[in-house]
């Protein structure tokens, strides 16, 4: 309990991650954190959650029904978020998860490229137990990459960034091309929410130029905080459009943050969360890396770009690095896509008052890349 209330006061201190949705580690920690509480009794009585009481139902069955496959009754309980259920077990003595998913959508998306990635290495064993709404997915060793600093020497903290520059590398070179992919919707319907199906299969060059016209509409027609900032970044992104968009385009992990990369040690073992995978290409994962460098430790790029250029080969260009900066912004962009493009928004995008704070967001990117080319 102590490393939970070690955490839990660590969360809210925004230094550490000003740049991402908070809502992403609240869902997420609870879901992989490795150290485990007893589950009490009264989890498994008619006061749990319904999501939690369906996830644990379907996997009961799974768990009857599989030689040698069990569920963990020691951990914390998976967080019942609104779009999976990870909870812990074993399957002939090896750690696995299961993650329900309240979506099938998501759970065959997250399958998919699963399967896309096995030959990278980097991404967990996909057990081949087929059910509907469950994955069986190989539980990595080790903690979040963020939760390992306290724990290793700041040589073994500058080796793990240059590990992931290195990782980042070599997955990019053989990550799936366009050709491999199953061919999704490619217009967003005109509706408000979001609209998942869009987000993960539209071709690259449709998401980028959707993502800009509906920012840029809503740029006209508001008045927002920071408005010059956010013209100046928008109109970057559309000015460069061709170039960004000349780098081939792949599947890539787009839900990127340092609660999805798990570290053992001083050994990086992977990245977990693959629902949110998505077209992508070179400078849009240097520019999501840049995006996730925090203002008292921006040694972090180059940290990472030493081990990147390693596998690389070769030094990346100025333009290459030039077009990151400019993209770094853009994961903060579609989520101001979906929060301001639209008249009516989900009522939890309002309580957590989501639209101010994408616009800080935008806001951060733009001071970290600033901070960056000062110091480049």
């Amino acid at each position: 309990m102590a490393l939970l209330r070690t955490l839990w006061q660590w969360l809210r201190n925004l230094e550490y991650f000003p740049l991402i949705d908070h809502r992403l580690f609240k869902k997420t920690i609870p879901n992989i954190i490795q150290e485990s509480t007893k589950m009490p009794p009264n989890k498994r009585s008619g006061n749990m959650d319904p999501r939690l009481a369906l996830a644990l139902s379907e996997i009961d069955a799974i768990v009857q029904a599989t030689p040698n496959l069990t569920l963990d009754e020691d951990y914390l309980p998976g967080f019942p978020g609104g779009t999976n259920t990870a909870l812990f077990g074993h399957l002939n003595d090896k750690s696995i998860v299961f993650k329900y998913f309240h979506n099938k959508d998501r759970k065959d998306h997250e399958e998919k490229v699963l399967n896309l990635f096995q030959k990278t290495g980097y991404v967990p064993q996909l057990y081949p137990i087929k059910n509907d709404s469950v994955l069986i997915i190989e539980r990595l060793p080790g903690l979040p990459f963020f939760m390992v600093e306290e724990n290793i020497s700041l040589d073994e903290w500058e080796g793990l960034f240059n590990q992931l520059g290195q990782v980042l590398a070599e997955i990019v070179k053989i990550a799936p091309g366009a050709d491999l992919a199953i061919p999704g919707r490619q217009n967003l319907p005109r509706e408000p929410g979001f609209d998942y199906k869009f987000y993960c299969t539209a071709n690259l060059e449709t998401f980028f130029d959707t993502v800009i016209e509906i920012s840029a509409g809503v740029l006209e027609t508001c008045d927002l905080p920071h408005q010059s900032l956010l013209e100046k970044s928008l109109n970057d992104l559309r000015t460069n459009r061709d170039a960004i968009l000349a780098y081939p385009s792949f599947i890539f992990l787009d839900d990127f943050h340092y609660s999805n990369i798990i570290a053992q040690d001083s050994t990086l073992q992977g990245f977990i969360d693959l629902e949110m995978s998505r077209y992508s290409n070179e400078v849009l994962v240097l520019g999501s890396v840049m995006a996730s460098v925090i203002p008292s430790q921006l040694e972090r790029w180059s940290w990472i770009k030493t081990g990147y250029e390693a596998i690389r080969e070769n030094r990346l260009d100025p333009e290459t690095i030039y077009l990151s900066e400019i993209v770094a912004p853009f994961n903060r962009w579609i989520r101001f896509m979906w929060y301001w493009g639209c008249d009516e928004v989900p009522d939890w995008v309002k309580e957590k008052n989501l639209r101010m704070s994408v616009i800080q967001d935008i806001k951060d990117v733009v001071n970290i890349i600033e901070s960056l080319r000062a110091i480049s």
